[in-house]
């Protein structure tokens, strides 16, 4: 092999990981930028916890409630969501409260408060 074909060989081969790194490198590089979120795109549960409470007072008779919470349930609570409701948000607010014949929780749905559920 000449010298002439070793210095083709060689820039041709500087020219390809030239490109390669300039295509691949760069678009690593640049940076999008990103508009900020706006209000009416942020989601979120559409029954506020006063509503939750309502629905806990008002159908499950509860009279004194003692702890709310906002959360996913759990796969065994999932298990008692209403059948309409199975493909729903696994998202309830969950309502530890006092009846007349005892403690009991009460879950409802935080898009729907059709969707409530009692476990005692």
């Amino acid at each position: 092999m000449g010298l002439s074909h070793r210095l083709l060989r060689s820039f041709m081969f500087f020219g390809i990981v030239f490109a390669v790194t300039l295509f691949t490198g760069c678009g690593a590089v640049v940076e999008t930028e990103q508009e900020p979120i706006k209000n009416h795109e942020v989601k979120g549960p559409k029954v506020t916890e006063d509503e939750a409470k309502l629905v806990a007072t008002s159908r499950f008779q509860v009279t004194k409630v003692e702890n709310v919470e906002l959360r996913t349930l759990t796969s065994v609570e999932f298990s008692y969501v209403p059948m309409d409701a199975k493909q729903l948000t696994p998202i309830y607010y969950v309502i530890k409260g006092q009846t007349t014949s005892g403690i009991t929780t009460i879950f409802v749905s935080s898009n729907d408060t059709r969707h409530a559920f009692e476990l005692k």
